[in-house]
């Protein structure tokens, strides 16, 4: 934080509580090989969910390595 600035503690929980993140391990077996962007085998995604309040459906916001 800088110098005088006042953290809001209860927004701050309110916004973690609202974020949430999921990292997928999984494995592709592909018919056909070259038929994806990838070939088959294991991978490992990130997945970021938010939701606007508690009362809100949650959304994938990103998704990566």
């Amino acid at each position: 934080t800088k110098k005088g600035q006042i953290i809001d503690t209860e927004k701050e929980k309110s916004e973690l509580e609202n974020v949430t993140i999921f990292n997928v391990d999984f494995e592709v077996k592909y018919k056909k090989e070259g038929v994806g962007p990838t070939d088959s085998g294991r991978d490992k995604y990130s997945y970021t969910l938010i939701r606007k309040d508690k009362n809100s459906p949650w959304l994938i916001s990103s998704f990566g390595h």
